[in-house]
């Protein structure tokens, strides 16, 4: 293989930092403030406190929605004159355009799961409508259809499936649901006397919420079906909008409009208690955007130690649970296939009868999974950890020479195998002549019969977007 370009989405072992503070693990919120004269993006810890000013630019900056990995920032802005989408790291470094620039506005980005695509609106066809990027080609795709109609605040499911907006297509806006693919769509509400938007998933995909705004604005709460529908909040005070929540699905933030210069940030209870609000209300605060488990240091990327490499080893085609935490009630965040590779990165830790081990997936997930379960061994070491005296490590610094992320142009006839060995793997696919993949996994290392280490990468081919496994460093 060798190097042909860099993607915009780089998957990242480390989470990058979004707030000068001195607690070192709460979550962040990312969020549009004009209180420095114009609309900025800014960062804060979910109480409220250590604001900071991530864009400097005397145009509108807005709408920021952080990356699955949390190391990038999409938003739309207006620098170039319409408003269209740009990325940035968390620290607000590297802001680079993504969207098309053809006349139009382009808004209300949502990331896609895998952090390969983002749903967004533009009026490219006539009318605000929801369309599909994706980031490595920049291709783009409508999916709502309709110039009499406007459809808005698109945002993706967590299991990558469809994507939930808000469309006025029977008259007021009302929440919908549609399949990735434009096709199935639904409608969840049906409430004429209001206009709901602003839908957001729950982290686990099984509960909407939503605002709506008719005689008073409100929250809402709802399944991902439309049903059981129950307000949360109680605010009465003026138009609400934008929720989002926690990752632990404790809280929400969202906006409440007070007047046309007065906009604060609220966070409440998902069990509609406890509201605490975020920012003053004496500028304007909106779209807030929350993230989990982000180092809050110095914007840095201080290395986080691999303790070791892993299979894991299940029986009878069985999975293996990532969870959050390290129970077995812990919410599952992916499911790992026999023979998966993946990096062990803290642990042990003893919860019930079970060993557990922090876990970094090669789809960027950070989560905990048993050692041992059922009487079987479910991960297999690689060996023994990285230590200094490991073989070759000296000459070849145990570094791969690709990374989550590269574009790749492998050999003529380079083989993509189901697992990361050749005795017991199947032949997936062959490489045509010039043909590209996406690395989209951390790099796996293996010794050969020589004795030699060399690496394996979890990639897909540019072509299909259905098809990964894993390929050799030297293909």
């Amino acid at each position: 293989m060798k190097h042909h370009k860099q993607l915009f989405i780089i998957w990242m072992l480390l989470f990058w930092a979004v707030a000068v503070a001195t607690a070192q693990n709460d979550t962040a919120i990312v969020f549009t403030s004009n209180r420095d004269g114009n609309r900025e993006i800014y960062a804060m810890q979910s109480d409220g406190s250590n604001p900071v000013r991530l864009t400097f630019n005397p145009a509108e900056d807005v709408e920021p929605s952080w990356s699955p990995d949390h190391s990038q920032i999409a938003f739309a802005s207006n620098r170039e004159g319409e408003f269209a989408l740009y990325l940035m790291n968390a620290d607000g470094t590297n802001i680079r355009r993504i969207s098309p620039e053809d006349g139009s506005y382009h808004n209300s980005p949502s990331w896609s799961p895998d952090g390969r695509r983002i749903t967004y609106v533009s009026n490219a066809t006539g009318g605000n409508q929801v369309h599909i990027l994706d980031i490595s080609n920049l291709n783009d795709t409508q999916i709502t259809q309709g110039q009499q109609w406007e459809s808005i605040d698109p945002v993706w499911s967590p299991n990558g499936r469809t994507i939930a907006f808000a469309s006025n297509q029977t008259g007021n806006f009302e929440i919908y649901l549609i399949n990735t693919d434009g096709s199935n769509l639904r409608r969840l509400t049906n409430d004429s006397t209001v206009d709901s938007d602003s839908p957001t998933w729950s982290p686990g995909g099984t509960r909407l919420a939503f605002a709506a705004n008719g005689g008073s604005g409100e929250i809402y709460l709802m399944s991902a079906d439309g049903n059981g529908i129950r307000v949360l909040t109680s605010t009465d005070q003026g138009f609400v909008f934008s929720p989002s929540w926690s990752p632990d699905e404790q809280f929400l933030v969202y906006a409440i409009r007070t007047s046309d210069t007065q906009t604060s940030l609220y966070r409440i209870n998902a069990d509609g208690f406890g509201s605490l609000r975020l920012t003053d209300g004496s500028s304007e605060s909106t779209s807030p955007s929350w993230a989990s488990n982000v180092a809050t240091s110095d914007f840095s990327t201080s290395s986080q130690d691999v303790l070791y490499y892993a299979r894991v080893n299940t029986e009878y085609g069985a999975t293996l649970n990532l969870r959050e935490t390290p129970d077995s009630e812990g919410r599952i965040l992916e499911e790992f296939p026999d023979g998966t590779a993946i990096t062990i990165i803290d642990g042990p830790v003893d919860s019930g009868r079970y060993r557990w081990w922090q876990i970094y997936s090669p789809m960027g997930n950070t989560g905990w999974s048993v050692e041992a379960a059922d009487n079987v061994r479910t991960l297999q070491f690689y060996d023994q950890p990285l230590q200094n005296d490991y073989p070759y490590e000296r000459s070849i610094g145990y570094r791969s020479l690709f990374s989550p992320g590269d574009v790749v142009e492998a050999q003529l006839g380079a083989r993509i195998w189901s697992r990361p060995d050749r005795t017991y793997a199947e032949e997936r696919y062959r490489a045509a002549r010039y043909e590209t993949f996406n690395i989209i996994g951390l790099p796996y290392p293996t010794y050969n019969f020589d004795g030699q280490l060399t690496w394996w990468y979890l990639v897909r081919p540019s072509s299909n977007n259905d098809l990964t496994g894993w390929m050799l460093e030297e293909e």
